[in-house]
């Protein structure tokens, strides 16, 4: 069986869930799953709370026929060791996909930030991580396709005009949409 092997760091989180009672501090660690068999954890943070730091290093191998799946991702999962036992704050998905899109050479190291999910399937919370992998990897070969595509509206055959100030209150347009694009702020001498 054909394995690819990879470097996952798990830096920090940040807006964790307080899971503990009695203004007791939080003591976190991480487990990261590569496919549904291996697992690594991280060391216990007990100073960050909320906001862990871990900067835990780990060479995970998966094969290429999971690779290959629709979907395949590796998952980190976050726990609390509280008095009565270790408790469950969240977890987030790595899709393979964001990794395998046009970053496969060996020294390209991928920093990655992923939406953390608490128990219960509510988004609280931002995971960092960073990725690369050991060898070089033929993207053609795996489904690179990002499992979520982001779709963006067409812009509207009217224009959008906002709304005056005689009456019509705050009253938003019914045919359009209106999309933000960041600026650069231009860097003066």
């Amino acid at each position: 069986m054909d394995k690819v092997a990879f470097e996952i760091e798990i830096i920090s989180a940040q807006d964790l869930k307080c899971v503990t009672s009695f203004g007791r501090p939080m003591r976190t660690y991480s487990v990261v799953w590569s496919d549904s068999t291996a697992q690594k954890c991280t060391r216990i943070d007990r100073e960050g709370g909320s906001y862990p730091t871990w900067n835990d290093k780990f060479q995970m191998t998966v094969t290429k026929g999971f690779l290959k799946q629709k979907g395949s991702a590796a998952l980190v999962q976050i726990y609390c060791k509280t008095m009565t036992g270790n408790k469950r704050v969240g977890s987030a998905r790595m899709p393979y996909s964001d990794i395998l899109e046009g970053f496969t050479k060996p020294e390209s190291i991928h920093f990655l930030s992923y939406r953390i999910r608490t128990p219960n399937g509510r988004p609280r919370g931002y995971l960092d991580l960073s990725v690369r992998f050991l060898e070089k990897i033929d993207p053609r070969l795996y489904n690179s396709t990002p499992q979520f595509q982001m779709k963006f509206p067409a812009f509207p055959s009217k224009p959008i005009i906002p709304a005056s100030s005689s009456g019509q209150g705050n009253r938003r347009p019914q045919n359009g949409y209106s999309i933000g694009i960041p600026l650069r702020t231009p860097i003066l001498p």
